[in-house]
């Protein structure tokens, strides 16, 4: 029998409110905009997360996607191999100014890229996909709204990431500035709140091992901050604990680590 006490919980106040305690989370369009360089430098991060989540996904060449929270097209580029039509949405028109500029290089002709905030945007226009998924771009607003949408548009699958561990580096930063840290949301509050709306989702943990590059420290601070304001005095503190824990380069600073991340997926239903 299924668990009436998961549907007792208003998961979408639980979401919000873990959201809102979050410390370091990028928010705004204005800070994609800004963030949208070092992304697309970045963009497959010398990771495996791209090979790990591609193999995990079911597709074909005949099938259409709807990559959701597209940036500057870290999964839409290798999924065009993939697929027979691709549409890249997201918000931010820098980070589709680099996905624009990457699809000419490549001579690509199977992406469509649609600037259109995820929730606001006209269905219609947006269109159905055989697969929705949004890779890394939770949250897109009302939690249950974005699962709703991603469902209402796909006809076949939807899957979406998100990460499964708190990040020592955030950790390290909010000690220094003497601040406590807050890790994002679980991914399992987004699996009971799909549970709850009659999506029986699978969830799977995969590790990735990322090499992040920096061209200045001031760059990886920025980035790491996602925006935060602070006072010059820690910025610097910040700046000095990275010279020794960041490796200096010909291209700038890398930083090495590890991280988990949950992948949720689950078949087309009639809700």
């Amino acid at each position: 029998m299924p668990d009436k006490s998961l549907h007792e919980i208003d998961w979408d106040s639980v979401w919000e409110k873990a959201m809102e305690r979050t410390t370091l989370k990028g928010e705004g369009i204005k800070f994609w905009d800004k963030a949208a360089p070092c992304l697309s430098k970045n963009y497959s991060c010398q990771n495996n997360y791209v090979e790990q989540l591609l193999k995990r996904m079911m597709l074909g060449s005949g099938k259409t996607i709807l990559d959701v929270g597209c940036g500057t097209g870290t999964m839409a580029l290798p999924l065009s191999k993939h697929a027979r039509q691709i549409t890249a949405l997201d918000h931010s028109q820098a980070m589709l100014d680099f996905l624009n500029n990457e699809i000419s290089d490549r001579d690509i002709t199977n992406i469509r890229i649609l600037n259109a905030d995820f929730i606001e945007a006209d269905p219609e226009v947006v269109g159905k996909h055989d697969i929705v998924l949004a890779s890394r771009s939770l949250p897109m607003g009302n939690l249950r709204k974005s699962l709703l949408k991603m469902e209402a548009l796909s006809s076949s699958q939807c899957y979406l990431t998100w990460i499964a561990s708190s990040r020592k580096l955030d950790a390290d930063v909010c000690r220094i500035m003497g601040r406590p840290y807050f890790p994002y949301p679980s991914y399992l509050i987004i699996a009971n709140m799909l549970y709850t709306m009659g999506i029986y989702a699978g969830i799977e943990l995969f590790q990735v091992n990322n090499n992040q590059v920096y061209g200045s420290l001031d760059e990886a601070v920025d980035s790491v901050l996602r925006g935060k304001e602070i006072s010059n005095e820690h910025k610097q503190q910040i700046c000095d604990f990275f010279s020794t824990i960041m490796k200096r380069t010909s291209d700038g600073w890398e930083y090495s680590f590890t991280d988990r991340w949950a992948l949720i997926w689950w078949q087309k239903t009639e809700l």
